[in-house]
């Protein structure tokens, strides 16, 4: 009987330190996959980084190239300005003498 009994309690103490085992063994598990899941959203991270900074970098060359095009506007508009006073200032004098 005193076989049996130490028999018991070995198998206890071997399932409990199977059970303890597989608990850890879960919980590596489990960690390895939030690894897993981690390294997964900061690589889609860095890929959307990288894609903002290149439609950052394509607005910002248009927004110099929208700069450029009103300035070379803003100077024929006031081209077109200087000539159309001119004529009315010459029709003028000539209306003025005649």
């Amino acid at each position: 009987m005193n076989g049996n009994l130490a028999a018991d309690r070995a198998l206890k103490r071997l399932l409990d330190a199977l059970d303890a085992l597989d608990a850890a063994m879960e919980l590596r598990l489990d960690g390895e996959r939030r690894r897993g899941t981690l390294a997964e959203q900061v690589q889609a991270f860095s890929l959307d980084r990288a894609r903002l900074a290149g439609e950052l970098d394509g607005a910002q060359a248009r927004a110099r190239a929208l700069t450029t095009a009103n300035r070379e506007a803003a100077r024929r508009l006031d081209e077109a300005m200087t000539t159309i006073r001119a004529v009315i200032a010459s029709n003028e004098r000539q209306e003025r003498n005649n």
